[in-house]
């Protein structure tokens, strides 16, 4: 009883979090479609997201439910057929790629809250730095903070790999997270299927085409100014937290059918791009072939289903491979300590 109390608190405390943005009503489509079906008109009172939001009281009561089952699980006695839960709080120690990784990926995510927050408040007008950025601002012709940001990361690549992909990206953290829940609970994808690598290719060419048209058709008035971009996704600090939340398990029902990272491997169009040049990069996940067992160890944790076993029996100096993400998940799971990251 005491699990149940405390798993359904805090599932009640995060969805009444991200309830505050309104996100969650895509999720009440079905109720809008019957008021359709019964012909009811749409009026905004009568509209589900009129019951979310800052200024309705659903999610502080959801809140406020979350907190009272956690508050009532720590205080039920523990039954004697009942595992008790421990609470034992250590610091952590960074001994591993894996927990450098999702401190990094967590202080990125900091700061684009912090980025939200200041432009919220009116103490900042730099616009965001999103791939849709650089896009709206080619539509027009005019190229700001986003344009700078992507040029560091097309010209980074070459030296650092796809560092992006496996330590910068919003989307990062949101994956791993889902399959870690899915492991934990058991029901990890078996298989890492990779869709026809026509699919990523396509998405690459269509985003970064369209790019690349648009310059050329405003090659005549191209504008440059730090402050240009759009700010509509930083127009609202709840809406960021609330898009982590509530993408998880959509996420999560992807990664089961395709594995781990899904949508790098297949859908990307800024990793369909690097995974075309990041294997020149000068940043290797280098090979040890004096201390390799053929575990294949490394190749069942990769994230990115990169074939690790066959740079080792081709004799490979190291892993050149447009897929792998530099994350340093097959150098924490070499029991040999065979990998590790270098210049190649």
């Amino acid at each position: 009883m005491k699990k149940v109390l405390l798993l359904t608190g805090v599932f009640l405390f995060v969805f009444g979090i991200a309830c505050f943005t309104k996100e969650v009503t895509g999720l009440l489509i079905p109720i809008v479609g019957y008021y359709y079906f019964r012909g009811i008109p749409a009026e905004p009172d009568r509209m589900p997201d009129k019951f979310f939001g800052v200024y309705s009281h659903v999610p502080y009561v959801l809140i406020g439910a979350g907190l009272l089952f956690m508050i009532i699980s720590l205080l039920l006695p523990k039954n004697g057929d009942e595992t008790p839960i421990k609470w034992n709080f250590k610091l952590p120690k960074f001994k591993t790629w894996k927990k450098r990784r999702t401190v990094f990926q967590l202080v990125v995510l900091g700061l684009i809250a912090v980025h939200i927050i200041l432009f919220t408040l009116g103490i900042t007008s730099i616009k965001a730095i999103c791939p849709a950025g650089l896009a709206i601002g080619a539509i027009k012709g005019t190229f700001g903070i986003a344009a700078v940001f992507w040029s560091f990361i097309l010209i980074g690549t070459i030296f650092g790999g796809r560092f992006l992909c496996g330590w910068l990206c919003v989307f990062a953290p949101v994956q791993e997270n889902a399959d870690n829940i899915l492991t934990a609970t058991g029901n990890r994808s078996k298989a890492k299927k990779h869709l026809h690598p026509a699919f990523i290719y396509t998405a690459a060419f269509i985003f970064w085409g369209s790019v690349i048209f648009n310059i050329i058709m405003n090659i005549n008035n191209l504008t440059f100014d730090i402050y240009s971009g759009t700010s509509n996704p930083i127009g609202n600090i709840w809406m960021f937290i609330a898009g982590l939340l509530t993408v998880i398990p959509l996420v999560m029902f992807f990664i089961f059918l395709w594995g781990s990272r899904f949508f790098c491997r297949n859908v990307c169009p800024i990793g369909g791009l690097l995974r075309i040049y990041s294997r020149f990069s000068f940043l290797k996940i280098k090979i040890d072939h004096d201390k390799c067992t053929d575990c294949s160890a490394c190749s069942r944790n990769c994230q990115m289903n990169v074939n690790i076993d066959g740079y080792i029996k081709s004799g490979s100096a190291s892993i050149k491979d447009g897929d792998c993400i530099v994350c340093g998940d097959c150098i924490d799971n070499c029991p040999k300590k065979a990998l590790s990251f270098g210049i190649a």
